[in-house]
């Protein structure tokens, strides 16, 4: 405030706290006490009469949040003093956000009425009981609205701090703050489109994802049930809101534990309009008691690329309950278009024991004689063809484990043989040992696999943190890169900084980084000489001059830079204490050393990081893109093979067969299904001979009556890439990208304050951000499409696809035909050695 504006201000009346110029609230909105009846007449008579005394030539208007649709007693009040009142309600189906159409009302009408009157006119807000959340939200839109502040977060904290502590958590059961900061993103934003709101995308609210289960009862899980609230656009009055979907409230709810399954999915396919309320509560064992879980709301027009991918602080929770969460906990929500709804799916058809196939059980006279007293097949209580149960590897444990350990041995022997001391390479250390089955054996990465659906790691996205530590391990141009120890001081290390360099560069970049002197009161002005030396020597790579540079990333000209030097750029941009340092120094800039002139030419460019970041994300948006297209692709076509594989088919009835056959007699004699992983166990069981297994045994058997099978393997080409690719770290791929389409949105509206510098670079990056967000709806589209299609495939084989999922099916099948070819082929080398041996006994 001025010193003009301090000399002329009037402190507001007792019983009003002025949050900005001419916006008050009232203080009753802060008490947890209700008034009695016949005192708040008093105490409103008393602040507008003080009101009207100290401001005589103010207009007034008030603004109340209130409960029910009955005239509220402010407004009687008010009516006296000809002060006009306009109610708003104080939440939307019990979240409190408005509806966004309120919420532009409401900034309107207060921008219009503080720009009319002469700057004299006066905004009173007030809130009925329970009010405080909704007006606390609508005056932080209003000071984004209007640029007084734009963090959304600290505005929100801002205005709460006003009230007593624990205020919020009185009135809302639920930490309502996500959902509001969604909104006064909204507002934020509201400069990218041409028309704000934008208009209401019909959609239809596809399916919701929970990765990580969260802890809601005593076995460590929850009873997911789902509600979603809105506009229904089916019905009569499309205008009106109401709940338009709701899962069966019943106690066969599907009940999901930490220790079964990380991934729940729940199908909805709900169209929604413009606002939306999603609530998804715990259902306990009794069924009129429910916990509420998380609450989201959103608005359809701003779901641009079709996704919502949420973490557990981007979801209204119950207060205190974050330890509910594990930190891996994700919602996603997926839509599609409004037109691409699709019809219920029927259940995925699974293979029965009535069907007709594969070798009758006459064809396996001689399995009792050969295996007698052998138990393989573990038979399922499911009238499912095959069945996986909860998959179990323990027959494969001590296989693996002896493999492991020849492994271990033999690159010891390896390393002793060299001299190498080089450190145990891990299974998924490279895409070809990722997931590997040799000719004569499973790989210890198979067992990794399907014991535990295997490993993920966390991908890294656009906001990822840099620190000054990164951007000490540039290598040098000689290919080396150095690590001297830390330091703690300048003078003790710098020739040991120096010899670091090679000879011929310690000429170019000198040891010292001391600022040219300017002026006494600037001090000891050093850039760490390092940092420095790093920097310059990253400089020479790019190889043109820095004006020329700096255009080329405000045109977002991928032709002139690549990724690596983009994000070497990033770890080079100026700290706050070097940008401090520069802005300090009065001496000649000319004389200043590459690196400074690069942090002068950077300090031109405002949130010069964000825009760098937005870059890379640029350059790397289309391989990124394109390679989770791929991996999505690969998955689909393996599924649909596996399901549709006639050979595959009959192979399975065969082994079913089979195991009747050789359990004949006996209670396991009439299965109707077997367990997946009892496909593995084919190679381990061998005959009273010890001469073969039952693999050679089936192989043989079906080499002599069904050849034709024998290469069933060759429907299935996409099997083997698609056990490779974990639905985790694609999960974590997509957000990554859309997280990225986030920064894009956010930096395309802050720039818009930049002034001439961020023409270019605003309508280079809108062209992008339209165009990346028809090729993320797309991929969306796919992503859903191979969530259902990788859920089926565990179905198709009679399990539950949160127990078994999809990288343990894949797994055991692949590790199943490889065992199947590898017996093939030795039956066929040991049908070939008896020939020739025949052969040669008929010669004698």
């Amino acid at each position: 405030m001025s010193l003009l504006s301090r000399f002329f201000y009037k402190r507001p009346p007792d019983g009003l706290l002025e949050f900005i110029d001419r916006i008050y609230v009232f203080d009753s909105c802060f008490c947890t006490e209700v008034l009695p009846h016949g005192m708040y007449p008093v105490y409103l008579n008393g602040i507008i009469t003080e009101l009207h005394e100290e401001h005589t030539e103010s207009s007034f208007l008030a603004i109340n949040f209130r409960d029910g649709d009955k005239r509220s007693l402010l407004a009687d009040i008010l009516h006296d003093y000809d002060i006009p009142v306009i109610d708003y309600p104080r939440h939307f189906e019990g979240c409190p956000v408005l509806p966004l159409s309120l919420i532009q009302h409401f900034l309107r009408v207060c921008e219009h009425w503080l720009s009319t009157g002469n700057s004299q006119n006066i905004i009173l807000l007030h809130c009925e009981r329970g009010g405080w959340p909704s007006l606390a939200f609508l005056l932080s839109c209003f000071l984004i609205f209007k640029k007084l502040h734009s963090a959304e977060h600290k505005t929100l904290d801002i205005v709460h701090r006003e009230a007593p502590k624990g205020f919020l958590q009185l009135f809302s059961a639920l930490n309502p703050m996500p959902s509001q900061l969604r909104y006064m993103q909204y507002v934020a934003r509201r400069n990218i489109s041409p028309e704000w709101p934008p208009m209401e995308r019909a959609l239809s609210l596809d399916c919701l994802i929970l990765r990580a289960i969260p802890n809601f009862d005593s076995d460590n899980g929850c009873r997911p049930l789902v509600r979603i609230f809105g506009r229904n656009l089916l019905g009569k009055n499309a205008s009106m809101t109401e709940m338009i979907f709701s899962m069966p409230k019943k106690k066969s709810l599907r009940h999901y534990r930490q220790e079964d399954c990380d991934v729940i999915k729940i199908d909805i396919q709900c169209p929604v309009q413009g606002d939306v309320v999603l609530e998804c509560v715990h259902l306990d064992l009794d069924p009129e008691k429910e916990v509420m879980m998380f609450r989201i709301m959103f608005n359809t027009a701003f779901i641009r690329s079709n996704v919502l991918m949420l973490n557990s602080d981007d979801v209204d929770i119950l207060w205190g309950s974050k330890d509910r969460y594990p930190r891996s906990f994700r919602a996603e929500v997926l839509f599609c278009e409004i037109g691409g709804i699709s019809p219920p799916r029927a259940p995925t058809a699974t293979l029965n024991g009535d069907m007709k196939g594969g070798l009758p059980i006459e064809a396996f006279s001689a399995v009792q004689e050969l295996f007698n007293g052998v138990e393989w097949m573990e038979s399922s209580d499911n009238a499912a063809f095959w069945l996986l149960k909860e998959f179990s590897a323990n027959s494969l444990q001590d296989k693996f484990q002896k493999l492991i350990l020849n492994d271990m041995k033999e690159l010891s022997k390896f390393q002793a043989k060299v001299g190498l001391q080089m450190p145990l390479m891990s299974p998924l250390d490279s895409d070809e040992e990722k997931y590997s089955v040799a000719s004569d054996s499973v790989s210890s990465a198979d067992y990794e696999k399907v014991q535990h659906g295997g490993n993920s790691s966390d991908s890294e996205n656009i906001d990822r943190a840099l620190t000054n530590e990164d951007s000490e391990s540039i290598a040098t141009s000689s290919g080396n890169a150095s690590s001297p120890p830390p330091r703690h001081g300048r003078s003790s290390s710098l020739s040991t900084e120096q010899s670091l360099l090679p000879a011929e560069l310690q000429q170019e970049f000198p040891s010292t980084r001391q600022l040219p002197p300017s002026s006494a009161e600037n001090g000891d002005n050093h850039v760490d000489m390092r940092r420095a030396n790093n920097c310059e020597i990253m400089l020479t790579k790019i190889k043109m001059p820095l004006p020329d540079m700096i255009s080329a990333i405000l045109a977002l000209d991928t032709s002139v830079l690549d990724n690596d030097q983009v994000e070497n750029l990033i770890k080079f941009c100026p700290t706050n204490e070097e940008i401090e340092m520069l802005k300090n120094y009065n001496g000649n800039k000319e004389m200043l050393g590459k690196c400074e002139q690069f942090f002068l030419e950077l300090m031109k460019v405002p949130r010069v990081e964000s825009k760098l970041r937005v870059f890379a994300f640029r350059i790397a948006f289309s391989t990124q893109t394109d390679e989770l297209r791929t991996n999505l692709t690969t998955i689909n076509d393996a599924t649909k093979e596996v399901k549709e594989s006639l050979k595959l088919r009959q192979i399975m009835q065969t082994i079913l067969t089979l195991g009747n056959a050789l359990n004949q007699g006996t209670a396991r004699g009439s299965a109707v299904g077997f367990r997946l992983d009892s496909l593995l166990k084919l190679s381990d069981t061998r005959a009273r001979n010890n001469k073969m297994t039952l693999m050679h045994y089936l192989c043989k058997l079906l080499a002599e009556k069904l050849p034709e099978l024998l290469d069933f393997d060759k429907d299935l080409i996409h099997l083997e890439a698609a056990s490779k690719i974990q639905l985790k770290l694609v999960a974590e791929e997509m957000q990554a990208i859309n997280k990225g389409l986030e920064k894009v949105e956010q930096e395309l509206s802050a720039s818009v304050n930049d002034g001439a510098i961020s023409v270019s670079f605003r309508k280079a990056l809108k062209s992008f951000l339209d165009s990346a967000e028809a090729v993320v709806r797309s991929l969306i589209s796919l992503y859903a499409e191979v969530g259902r299609n990788a859920d089926s495939l565990a179905q198709y084989f009679g399990e539950d696809p949160a127990r078994c999922p999809f990288e343990q099916v894949t797994s055991i099948l692949v590790i199943f035909v490889n065992m199947f070819k590898k017996s093939r082929d030795e039956n066929a080398r040991n049908a070939e050695a008896e020939k020739r041996k025949m052969e040669k006994a008929a010669l004698k």
